[in-house]
């Protein structure tokens, strides 16, 4: 039996993936459901279990409704400590899903450390830097579905949550844990709710989760994929890694790619180059328009096949105008993105028969639509081959026991997804 350990509720499916992937590799057996259900004896089978709340676009009353009922599962399966993952560039409701909760498990204060330092997501000075450039300055900033209006994580705190919000700069982070932990006791003593947390680097990610074990006080987790891998090492063994070289997966695999960053388009690219993937761009607007829309469809569908039954690696690529950069109001965006995202898991589900052996999922979003398409609960998480980019095994449905790879849109460099390739065949990984 597995003894319950770490409960995760993220506002995203890549988040609980990213959130829920270093834990694998530390000995701690986990589950990622695409819901808030946790699955008939999960509790005895897993030690850390991740809920997808989708809430990122929900409007506010809905997204505080997700995290309770998230979050009592999880308490309620003696899952604990809770994690809130929040968006590593404050996408969504940063701060308002673990404030809804905060009373309900008894918390007393929310510690908000939403860096990355693998993935170049910084806190300095209460801001959120992208490589260096304040995040609304950034094309995430920009994100036409959830645009992020400021840098300052207190701001948005106190924004989406009405607290007062502390912020502890790197001087007191890099203290160390017993001064930092004795900040805690202070805050938590003082009436304070909430503080956000500089850190620049996993050492002071690493500071918080130490100074969090050594304060007497019952504390809740708000962060992304670096506070996970923090909480992994805190909870989990010090394991030698599988054997390298290992094949998961034969040719060919199935990319699906829903988000509309630059990156991305970049990433399938290279696949095309160097590992000879067929990429084939699926006309959004097309799909949408009611005469075009049953042609496109099954002219991406007819091409996939083929390329799947020769044996070649296939990209599904959804390109739109329609909710791509500068498209209109977020309202129309949101109904069009729900249409295309559906109109791509049907399209996912006709094309496995062909004998995809493998999926890599690109996008948040898209990698729910398609898990949902083919009738998945969830994932089993194996593995992180990359900073925030976990692979594990599908649970149920039409691919049930078959290798995924889930990326967020922004995530990696233009190579990203010929290592991931490289890693599904045996070959190098990067950590």
């Amino acid at each position: 039996m597995a003894e319950s350990t770490v409960g995760i509720f993220a506002d995203d499916l890549t988040g609980a993936l990213d959130a829920g992937a270093r834990f694998p590799a530390r000995g701690l057996a986990a589950f990622v459901s695409i819901s808030t259900a946790i699955p008939i004896g999960a509790k005895g089978m897993y030690q850390v279990i991740a809920l997808n709340m989708d809430s990122r676009r929900h409007d506010e009353r809905r997204a505080r409704e997700a995290a309770i009922r998230a979050s009592s599962s999880l308490r309620a399966a003696g899952f604990e400590p809770l994690f809130n993952k929040v968006d590593s560039t404050l996408r969504g409701h940063p701060g308002l899903e673990a404030n809804a909760v905060l009373g309900a498990v008894k918390a007393e204060l929310m510690l908000v450390a939403p860096a990355f330092p693998a993935q170049g997501r910084t806190v300095v000075d209460g801001h959120l830097l992208v490589r260096g450039v304040p995040v609304d300055q950034t094309e995430v900033g920009r994100d036409p579905l959830s645009p992020v209006p400021a840098s300052s994580v207190v701001d948005l705190m106190r924004s989406n949550t009405g607290l007062e919000v502390t912020s502890i700069r790197l001087d007191d982070v890099r203290h160390g844990p017993e001064r930092l932990a004795e900040l805690f006791e202070r805050l938590a003593a003082s009436g304070a709710t909430a503080a956000v947390l500089d850190s620049e680097s996993d050492d002071d990610l690493w500071n918080i989760v130490v100074a969090a074990s050594r304060c007497n006080r019952r504390l809740l987790f708000a962060g992304s994929g670096g506070l996970a891998g923090s909480l992994a090492n805190a909870y989990g063994s010090d394991l030698t890694k599988k054997a390298q070289g290992e094949r998961l997966a034969r040719l060919p695999y199935l990319v699906v790619a829903g988000s509309q960053r630059e990156i991305v388009r970049a990433q399938l690219e290279t696949l095309r180059r160097q590992a000879r993937a067929r990429i084939v761009e699926i006309d959004g607007d097309r799909l949408l328009d009611a005469i075009e829309g049953a042609a496109e469809r099954e002219r991406a569908i007819g091409v996939a096949t083929r390329s799947i039954k020769q044996g070649r690696s296939t990209a599904l690529l959804l390109t739109s105008q329609t909710i791509g950069p500068g498209a209109g109001r977020a309202a129309l965006l949101s109904v069009a993105r729900d249409r295309l995202v559906a109109e791509l898991g049907a399209i996912t589900s006709a094309v496995i028969g062909a004998g995809a052996n493998a999926l890599v999922l690109l996008g948040g979003d898209t990698a729910l639509g398609i898990l949902k398409a083919i009738d998945a609960t969830g994932i089993v998480l194996q593995d992180e081959p990359f900073p925030g980019i976990p692979a594990g095994i599908i649970h149920g449905g039409a691919m049930d026991g078959a290798p995924v790879i889930t990326k967020a849109g922004a995530f990696g460099d233009e190579e990203t997804l010929l290592h991931v390739f490289e890693y599904l065949s045996g070959g190098r990984r990067r950590r």
